[in-house]
């Protein structure tokens, strides 16, 4: 009969696990369905493992990072270290350049810096006598004057009324003098008899 074979089918189809439609307690349907999942996923194959540090090499990356992390602190902290000594040292060298122009212009301002005989070109000499009088040496004579320093400023005064009084911006060297006319002219001076 063609009926008994399609029931005998949905039995099958409706019990799965071949209980023949008796009936089991709750506990061994669990058993049997566990069984079953067991089965179709292959619970007793070996899994693929997943790509995990062990711990001893994740602890060991972590030191590495760590390590790696305090020397780049090292190496800030140094070159600020660094940084804050150049600028010292900056600092320092331009205060000693400061004082040591100071003390060459309060030298020169005393008048004991311009002591002595500074030719200018073909006879003419500037001497002074570093105590505020001096002789300006021609090829055509002497004329005496007395002289006063103020703000690196020399300013000249003859005693001769027929020559001009003059006053320049001075700087000073070892063995040269520059005088300045604040106008446009600038004499260059050696110093005679070294």
């Amino acid at each position: 009969r063609p009926d008994a074979h399609v029931r005998q089918r949905v039995v099958e189809d409706a019990d799965p696990y071949g209980l023949n439609g008796v009936l089991h307690s709750p506990f061994s349907l669990g058993v049997l369905m566990m069984n079953e999942r067991d089965n179709h996923t292959g619970r007793h194959a070996p899994r693929p493992e997943t790509v995990r540090p062990r711990p001893d090499q994740a602890a060991r990356r972590r030191a590495e990072q760590e390590d790696a992390e305090r020397a780049r602190a090292q190496r800030r902290r140094r070159r600020r270290l660094r940084r804050r000594v150049y600028r010292v040292l900056l600092g320092v060298l331009a205060v000693v350049f400061v004082l040591s122009a100071a003390m060459l212009a309060r030298g020169a301002l005393k008048g004991d810096g311009l002591k002595g005989s500074w030719a200018l070109e073909e006879g003419t000499v500037y001497e002074f006598d570093g105590k505020g009088g001096g002789t300006l040496r021609l090829p055509m004579g002497s004329h005496a004057f007395s002289y006063t320093i103020e703000d690196n400023v020399v300013t000249l005064d003859f005693a001769d009324e027929s020559l001009n009084d003059a006053s320049y911006s001075f700087l000073l060297g070892k063995d040269a003098l520059t005088l300045d006319t604040n106008t446009g002219t600038v004499y260059w001076l050696k110093r005679e008899g070294r």
